[in-house]
């Protein structure tokens, strides 16, 4: 039994705000079933940098997904705790897009 674009979107999405409580309803996923993937993102942290998985490598319970978000907050030096402050993330440090800065090393 294959799971629609939609009903995946919106479990991958509830996978993520239970695992990362302070970004809830800041990612957004978006499938593309013809090509076999999904595109995230999380628009606290920027809308351009993100993450892309195959659709046959998602688990059900979404747990390599949130293992690529942590990976993900942490590219932008943000905890993965999920006690984590979103306080303290909205005074991080951004480029003129209003992104933040990358951690490119």
């Amino acid at each position: 039994m294959t799971v629609d674009a939609s009903t995946l979107r919106d479990n991958l999405l509830d996978a993520l705000d239970r695992a990362y409580p302070a970004f809830n309803g800041h990612w957004r996923i978006e499938i593309d079933p013809i090509g076999g993937v999904a595109y995230t993102t999380n628009r606290l942290l920027s809308g351009k940098w993100g993450f892309v998985m195959h659709l046959n490598k998602i688990d059900v319970e979404g747990k390599k997904i949130v293992m690529n978000a942590g990976e993900l907050l942490e590219r932008f030096r943000v905890s993965r705790n999920p006690s984590a402050d979103i306080y303290s993330i909205l005074g991080m440090e951004r480029d003129k897009r209003g992104d933040l800065l990358v951690d490119k090393s």
